[in-house]
């Protein structure tokens, strides 16, 4: 089997993905899709369909809710637990182009949120211009479409990862002319060999072949990454779903929403469709000769020989558009209920307080499930590179998401209990400043011990 051969799950949620991606994208992509998401009316010609489906508008609300959403969760920067100042630096340009930690997690929430899958693979830096000394690790994104086949085995007792097929695009520049540049396919292959170590091999398409078939994809030298001398035991590449971090593909969390706003999308098609036909007023006379050619407007008169001839203007009545306005409104309700309830944790009207203490200690809502899922992909990265580097590796490095995902300022009469709490010792300074950071009442970056320093100063 060729480079290019997918895992089934790949295969029986593409497309979803594609679904999702379209929906995310906007009207431009739903409409170039055609007859996938709008089919035709009876015996439409192709002029006719391409007014039909011009005249239907795209609601987006799949974007608005991504983006929405992710801003909920990024509008707190994500919290990292670091000692290594050298390495904080590096968290300033993971991907060795510029990107930030903040950004890249924002790409990856944006991701995860879309289709509810992508990677990130930690890599170093094999630049022969830089120094060995001064080369570093690096991360990489990979969308979901891009994590093309995996496979894992069963060794002693647990799975391992042990194979992961990526798709990339190489750009190179195209025949002789110095300003045209084009895109290659490219697989690469990471794997853990016989010896147990990790192992990289891309493989390149075959000039002027198909490269559907084995033997069309040329594969490259194989490259075992080392570490101190010694190469890696692991894959170092995570997979991210909403909820885990395992191959395992699982739906994306917007699905939902987005089979609604594309069936909003048919519902707005059929409601412009009889506006268009419908809405506007047609001119009848009876008595007028057959071929008779007439204007109509504020500044013609209309004049007949025959006293029998009568004029008179057809007007659309009735509620058959009124239903597909109200299933317009009742789509877009639940398009809102359903990004609402990714925010959400659901409550009875009552509850004893045993009941609440038991419920909300297990709840999570699918955006907190998300954001912790992410946390510990980006923490897993972190302690790879740090390996990677050199650096001492604890179970205190961590890279935590925001999950506070709604501005809930801290209210006065609550502030002057805690004053009085922490002056009467009733409660410790950590505890009242604690409660600071969850009322959004301190400075970013600061935490108790710094601020009481300053104080005591």
């Amino acid at each position: 089997m060729p480079v290019t051969t997918q895992h089934r799950q790949y295969s029986a949620v593409s497309a979803k993905w594609k679904r999702c991606r379209d929906a995310y994208s906007g009207s431009d992509a739903v409409k170039d899709a055609g007859e996938a998401y709008l089919p035709r009316l009876g015996d439409q010609t192709d002029p006719e369909y391409k007014a039909y489906k011009t005249r239907a508008l795209w609601y987006g609300a799949t974007k608005r809710t991504v983006q929405g959403l992710s801003g909920a969760v990024m509008r707190k920067e994500p919290a990292i637990t670091l000692k290594n100042e050298e390495l904080k630096q590096d968290l300033e340009n993971v991907t060795l182009t510029g990107v930030s930690l903040s950004a890249f997690a924002k790409t990856v929430i944006e991701e995860t949120l879309q289709v509810g899958r992508c990677g990130v693979l930690c890599d170093m830096a094999d630049d022969a211009a830089i120094p060995a000394s001064e080369r570093r690790p690096y991360w990489s994104f990979y969308a979901a479409e891009a994590i093309k086949n995996w496979h894992t085995e069963i060794r002693g007792g647990v799975p391992v990862l042990v194979k992961v097929v990526l798709c990339e695009e190489s750009e190179q520049q195209k025949g002789a002319g110095e300003f045209e540049y084009e895109c290659k396919p490219q697989y690469r292959v990471l794997r853990i060999n016989e010896q147990g170590n990790y192992e990289v091999q891309v493989y390149t398409k075959a000039a002027g072949a198909e490269a559907t078939k084995e033997g069309e994809w040329i594969p490259g030298p194989v490259t075992i990454p080392q570490r101190r001398g010694a190469p890696l035991k692991y894959i170092p590449f995570v997979f991210i779903n909403p909820t885990s971090v395992t191959p395992d593909v699982e739906d994306p969390p917007l699905i939902d929403l987005v089979d609604v706003n594309l069936s909003h999308y048919l519902t707005s098609a059929d409601l412009e469709h009889g506006r268009h036909f419908c809405g506007l007023p047609t001119v009848w006379a009876t008595g007028i000769p057959a071929g008779t050619t007439m204007k109509v407007g504020s500044s013609v008169v209309l004049t007949a020989s025959d006293p029998l001839a009568k004029f008179g203007i057809l007007e659309f009545t009735g509620q058959g558009l009124g239903a597909l306005e109200k299933g317009l409104e009742s789509k877009e309700k639940q398009m809102a209920v359903l990004g609402a309830r990714l925010l959400e944790q659901q409550k009875s009207a009552v509850e004893s307080n045993d009941t609440i203490v038991t419920r909300t200690a297990g709840e999570r809502s699918i955006l907190q499930s998300l954001c912790q899922t992410i946390s510990q992909a980006l923490t897993q990265v972190l302690r790879w590179h740090a390996d990677w580097k050199g650096d001492t590796v604890d179970d205190e490095m961590v890279i935590a998401l925001n999950q506070d995902f709604v501005n809930a300022e801290m209210p006065t009469d609550l502030l002057l209990a805690l004053l009085q709490a922490v002056q009467s010792g009733q409660i410790s300074w950590e505890t009242f400043y604690h409660n600071l950071e969850k009322g959004e009442l301190t400075r970013p970056g600061v935490d108790a011990e710094a601020e009481k320093k300053l104080i005591d100063e």
